[in-house]
């Protein structure tokens, strides 16, 4: 049996509410809506339950054999990077994500490919679903053992 995760997000970060109203309620079918709209990609079912001034979304955790399966593939596409097959590495890094959705590192590879090939919306797209698995990574580079350069942010 697979565990449960979860992602724990403050509200007033995550959903930008006015901190002067505050101590009014927070519409939690309003933030539901919003995390299965931003949050599609986790694995189903999506739990959102409110606690003090958290968002805590809880999802199952992907299958060990799932999660072996995508450590493998994601070494292939490091390997491809690495030779400068981007595109390859984006097909097989779209496979891991399929996988292995919540696969912190391959989203963010997945997006530097990306930039590689030039396609900056989806190389965004991805890098924003990090942020939403990990709030904390917004200072975070990616790894340069990855064979994928880092970019440089002001």
């Amino acid at each position: 049996m697979n565990s449960i995760r979860q992602i724990r997000l403050k509200i007033d970060e995550l959903f930008q509410i006015d901190p002067q109203k505050r101590d009014q309620p927070k519409d939690l079918a309003a933030i539901t809506v919003y995390v299965l709209k931003h949050y599609a990609f986790l694995p189903k079912p999506l739990a959102v339950v409110l606690e003090g001034d958290e968002v805590v979304i809880s999802f199952p955790e992907e299958p060990d054999a799932k999660k072996n399966e995508a450590s493998r593939l994601v070494e292939r596409a490091v390997k491809r990077a690495r030779d400068g097959s981007y595109e390859k590495a984006i097909g097989i890094y779209k496979r891991v994500l399929e996988l292995q959705p919540s696969f912190h590192a391959a989203r963010r590879d997945l997006a530097m490919a990306y930039v590689e090939v030039g396609d900056v919306e989806s190389a965004t797209n991805h890098l924003i679903e990090v942020l939403r698995l990990d709030p904390k990574a917004r200072g975070a580079s990616p790894q340069r053992s990855s064979g994928i350069p880092t970019i440089a942010t002001s």
